[in-house]
């Protein structure tokens, strides 16, 4: 990646749940897909996504991997930056 995002991982129980400050998932998303599924973790939340609903399919579908689900709010305004997303396996949470 080209800058250093802030990451933290927390393991709960048997659940791992890992915070990534992306900084625009756009240009990163196979790098984080990369990251999620060689981890396996099971929640991660994703601030500053940069994304945008119409535009972004693309990127959203190079980032969810078989057995993830992931939700995002983009920012509002059309400024760059904000959004937040979370990926999390559906079957471990959810019983899919």
């Amino acid at each position: 990646m080209s800058s250093t995002p802030y990451m933290m991982i927390i393991i709960l129980r048997s659940s791992s749940v890992c915070y990534l400050n992306v900084r625009s998932l756009r240009n990163k998303a196979i790098y984080v897909l990369d990251y999620d599924v060689s981890r396996i973790i099971d929640v991660l939340a994703l601030p500053e996504t940069w994304l945008v609903t119409d535009k972004d399919q693309l990127t959203i579908n190079k980032l969810v991997p078989g057995g993830y689900k992931f939700n995002h709010i983009p920012r509002k305004r059309s400024r760059r930056g904000g959004g937040i997303g979370i990926l999390y396996k559906s079957t471990d949470f959810y019983g899919e």
